[in-house]
């Protein structure tokens, strides 16, 4: 008699909340790792962008090397070898070579390497190339193991490449390849929230195409357009933010309307042995316009020293002193509170107004 199979646990599905520790090439370890940078879930990721760039491109043939330059190039591997010196360290080189010529590549202390590259194994190298008598020599460059043929898209050389921030135990080529995996298979969960119309008015690229393009440009021009939309939502939705905040304080908090008193404020304005300038007539209407309505008032009156500021100041506690409410001021040092009493006290008292 034939067991029925045991079914099979689908594979939870990947959201943008989804933990770091479960995506491909992340275990507990490294998730740890990529905590101390806040990187938790695919979107911490996604939204995780690089400090600066380096323009690895093109990528050049062996005789094309310039050397003193740092600089990409694409080479098969003809030979390799170990060496161990007799103060226990190691010297791995390589001789790697295309049609036009051939150099050599060393690395210092990392013996591993010697089970990384394979003879006919195709690679792009980016480093220095110096001059080591007759052939050229590239010491610790970074590399990137290609498919044995065919066309590729590179993650760490050949074009604009991401250098992201870091932290102990973390390289710089292992968060790039985390963060291209991230953006070739998971972008599609990110949704637009622009409208269309919006967008196009304003020049932007839509949202996914924008962190594609922050993570791994395609160009300068491309990099800098969506720098411009990543940044514009960032001050779009604070501002969001800010209004629906003070949506909701206007709906839970009653303030007191004034309903009267413009007749004091006239006479104090009418007092003093100056005319108001046209900002600062604007900036007593809109107080006292904001004063009339039943919710508290928002309001930030800037200027430099002596722009009146503290006339518009008299002129709303006038106008909260007419409607029968008290009214405060307040300083943030003893000298300017002392001054600030002295002047209110010359401009309030005429209207029968003393302070406390």
């Amino acid at each position: 008699m034939n067991a029925e199979p045991r079914p099979v646990a689908a594979e939870p599905a990947v959201t943008l909340g989804t933990s770091l520790r479960y995506l491909k090439g992340v275990g507990p370890e490294r998730h740890k790792t990529l905590g101390r940078l806040g990187l938790e879930t695919l979107e911490d990721l996604l939204y995780f962008f690089p400090r600066r760039y380096e323009n690895r491109g093109p990528v050049k043939g062996v005789r094309e090397l310039t050397p003193g330059e740092k600089e990409c190039v694409q080479a098969t591997v003809l030979s390799k070898g170990l060496i161990r010196t007799r103060y226990g360290h190691s010297i791995f080189r390589l001789v790697a070579a295309d049609a036009g010529g051939s150099f050599t590549a060393v690395w210092f202390n990392q013996p591993y390497l010697a089970k990384v590259f394979l003879p006919k194994t195709r690679v792009l190298f980016y480093g220095k190339a110096e001059t080591e008598g007759s052939r050229l020599k590239m010491t610790h460059p970074e590399y990137e193991i290609l498919p044995p043929a065919g066309p590729f898209e590179s993650i760490h050389g050949g074009r604009i490449v991401p250098i992201y921030p870091l932290t102990e135990d973390l390289s710089q080529k292992g968060l790039r390849q985390l963060a291209f995996h991230a953006r070739e298979k998971h972008l599609g969960l990110l949704r637009e929230f622009l409208p269309d119309p919006l967008r196009r008015r304003l020049g932007l690229p839509e949202l996914a195409d924008a962190v594609r393009q922050i993570h791994f440009p395609d160009s300068e021009a491309s990099r800098h357009s969506a720098y411009r939309r990543l940044v514009f939502d960032e001050f779009f939705l604070m501002q969001l933010a800010i209004q629906m905040k003070k949506a909701a304080l206007r709906r839970r908090d009653r303030g007191l309307s004034h309903t009267g008193g413009e007749a004091e404020v006239e006479t104090l304005l009418a007092s003093l042995d100056f005319r108001l300038t046209r900002g600062q007539a604007a900036a007593v209407r809109d107080a006292l316009t904001d004063m009339k309505k039943d919710r508290p008032m928002h309001r930030l009156v800037q200027g430099d020293v002596g722009s009146g500021k503290t006339v518009v100041a008299a002129a709303a506690l006038a106008f909260t002193a007419a409607n029968g409410f008290q009214g405060a001021l307040m300083a943030p040092t003893e000298v300017l509170a002392q001054q600030l009493f002295f002047n209110m006290t010359r401009f309030l008292e005429p209207l029968g107004i003393r302070g406390f």
